[in-house]
């Protein structure tokens, strides 16, 4: 599966009352081999929810082994906080801290701010 963002803005909060919350995503999750490309995008609006709460991509779930995740972001920016209520937060991709299997994230001119 291929995903691409491409030029996208969120300038809006975000809020989710559990897991899996993004600025521009929520959940990549791997049951196949998965591609995620996000260049010339940014997010500005707050961004709050239970837990897996990121500034671009809220949670990276890869459980299966046989599989791959790759997230490439570039030239993108997040400009906007992020929070959890209940664990974990990050600035632009939060990954399972369990199930990471074959997650590659590259980040190329790319900023947080939030």
């Amino acid at each position: 599966m291929t995903l691409i963002i491409s030029s996208s803005v969120n300038s809006q909060s975000i809020t989710g009352n559990g897991y899996r919350v993004g600025g521009l995503v929520g959940l990549i999750f791997n049951t196949t081999d998965t591609v995620a490309n996000i260049s010339n995008s940014t997010n500005s609006g707050v961004v709050s929810g239970g837990n897996y709460v990121g500034g671009l991509v809220g949670h990276i779930d890869s459980r299966f082994q046989s599989n791959s995740v790759s997230v490439d972001i570039t030239n993108s920016e997040n400009k906007g906080n992020a929070s959890a209520t209940k664990g974990m937060a990050c600035g632009f991709v939060c990954v399972d801290i369990e199930y990471n299997f074959n997650v590659k994230t590259t980040m190329k001119n790319s900023i947080n701010k939030g």
